[in-house]
């Protein structure tokens, strides 16, 4: 009888340490799930930011494109170089086009007054025209201008 008795508290033990590790595994496996959850929202919390932000140096890189290319035009107009000076002022009004396109409306309305301005000083050098290196440098500063302001 002492054998059996032994087997009933060991089958007894058995089931309950499976009872127990059932019961664990499956609560555990709902902290788990919702340690996931969590961290899934944070992962798009900060991938959200990460491509805002990315967005906004895209935008500012090409304002610094732009600038940069009136200040070549001013360079090249200084020096005479008419042809260049036309293309430095073309590849700025299409980099200010560009990011017309994708702005709010009010960031939009000077970006592209500006584009518009650009376009008329390119006719301007064709013309030689004077003054038109003034008119760069005050482009150059509404861009400054437009570049602190964005959104």
């Amino acid at each position: 009888m002492g054998g059996l008795f032994k087997t009933i508290v060991f089958a007894g033990c058995l089931a309950l340490a499976f009872a127990v590790g059932y019961w664990l595994g499956n609560h555990r496996l709902d902290d788990v799930t919702a340690h996931v959850t969590s961290l899934k929202e944070e992962l798009g919390e900060k991938t959200a930011a990460i491509d805002r932000e990315m967005l906004v140096l895209k935008r500012r890189e090409t304002l610094a494109q732009a600038r940069e290319a009136l200040a070549r035009a001013r360079e090249a107009l200084a020096e005479k170089n008419l042809g260049d000076a036309e293309d430095e002022i073309a590849m700025a009004a299409e980099r200010i086009e560009a990011l017309a396109r994708d702005a709010a409306a009010g960031t939009k309305t000077a970006l592209t007054s500006v584009g518009e301005s650009l376009r008329d000083l390119k006719k301007k050098v064709r013309a030689s025209q004077q003054g038109v290196r003034d008119q760069l440098r005050r482009l150059a500063r509404r861009l400054d201008e437009v570049a602190r302001n964005w959104e």
